[in-house]
């Protein structure tokens, strides 16, 4: 533990933190407060960021917005203050009020004719000219995941949702959600099987399944509520028969990013680190809804983390689930902060293995690091309450 809290304290102090300033009892909540409020290594304040992106009209910057919203929210979780609350509710205000009808979106590129409200990309870069002036579904999915998250809670914390204003919050935004989210890629046909919104590979369906988990909680739709509960299921059952497990590597899962059981023809490829990330979120979010992820699925996904992908003497994480390092996206297994980390929250061991990876790794995705310190705070939070 000495080693530990000196590896933080050299973090403290690269980020322009003095030790004393870190809440005595959980660490993490002052080092997410210095990065977010005023920044480190002449970074822009994660707030400044994200609420830059929340008022953009650039729908592709939903998914760094995402990163954001996740922390906030982990961070009321953790300390129950309610500017962090606020924040939330800003981010997503600011993302719905920018919203406009298709119809209405005249230099639209869009394949459907409808009325939903919506976004396109605005971006002409080489990079993005395939998608430029076109809707995504997918950035859609990556923020509003989280939206559904930010209101399961208001709904069930009286003290919250009893407020006139979170109320009304909650009320415009649920409908806001099943309608110009679900509703609209629902109807246009994004399904598997005639049965529920996919994307086509195991990570980018996981935003669909987290959104289909909580609104099936919070929802007052019975039609939709079978919706919910359909495509989950069905994700469920389609993830749980691509999990693998290796004689060389017990105890633990292995999974591709491709989909085993679909005959389309593509090759398949394991699942790198990085877009785990995304899965790992979900099954974290369905297990702490009692949602057909069990303890034992949780604990073989720690393993996996402290057995396989953490090295050890490198500070850091493997690329593929498998071991190797050879790159299928140019993200590295670095990307930690939307999944792995929060299974920090179940597990004492792995959350030290987190300190020593900020300690040596905190600057590599600065976009991410504010989640990852966020959810690091939320996951000592928590361990701290089991061990009362």
């Amino acid at each position: 533990m000495k080693i530990i809290l000196s590896i933080l304290i050299v973090v403290l102090i690269s980020t322009g933190m003095s030790y004393s300033q870190v809440n005595k009892e959980n660490k993490w909540i002052g080092l997410f407060d210095s990065t977010y409020y005023t920044g480190y290594n002449k970074k822009k304040p994660f707030r400044n960021v994200w609420m830059m992106y929340s008022k953009s009209t650039n729908v592709l910057d939903f998914q760094p917005l995402s990163y954001g919203l996740d922390a906030v929210i982990a961070m009321y979780e953790a300390t129950h203050n309610l500017k962090y609350l606020d924040d939330a509710v800003i981010f997503v205000n600011n993302v719905i009020n920018s919203a406009k009808p298709l119809r209405n979106i005249t230099y639209s590129k869009s394949s459907f004719s409808d009325n939903y409200a919506t976004w396109v990309v605005t971006d002409s870069s080489k990079q993005y000219a395939s998608l430029n002036m076109k809707e995504t579904s997918l950035s859609e999915a990556y923020f509003f995941q989280y939206v559904t998250h930010l209101l399961y809670i208001i709904k069930n914390t009286q003290s919250l949702i009893q407020l006139k204003s979170y109320r009304d919050f909650y009320t415009t935004t649920l409908a806001f959600t099943e309608k110009n989210i679900w509703e609209k890629w629902y109807s246009r046909g994004y399904k598997l099987g005639g049965k529920t919104i996919f994307e086509g590979r195991t990570h980018m369906e996981s935003h669909w399944a987290y959104m289909a988990c909580i609104l099936s909680k919070i929802t007052t739709d019975s039609g939709k509520k079978a919706e919910y509960i359909d495509a989950y299921t069905t994700y469920n059952a389609l993830l749980k028969s691509n999990f693998k497990t290796r004689s060389d590597m017990p105890g633990v899962y292995i999974w591709n990013s491709t989909w085993d059981s679909k005959t389309s023809g593509d090759q398949t490829f394991v699942q790198d680190v990085s877009h785990g990330n995304l899965v790992v979120s979900y099954i974290v979010e369905a297990h702490d809804l009692s949602v057909f992820w069990t303890t034992t699925d949780i604990n073989n996904l720690c393993n996996l983390v402290k057995k396989y992908l953490w090295i050890n003497n490198k500070f850091t994480f493997k690329d593929n689930l498998d071991g190797s390092t050879k790159l299928q996206t140019t993200s590295r297994g670095g990307f930690q902060s939307d999944g792995w980390v929060k299974l920090g929250r179940y597990d004492r061991t792995l959350q030290s293995i987190y300190e020593k990876y900020v300690a040596y790794n905190s600057t590599n995705y600065y976009v991410t690091d504010g989640q990852l310190f966020a959810n690091l705070a939320l996951n000592e939070q928590l361990l701290q309450q089991k061990r009362r």
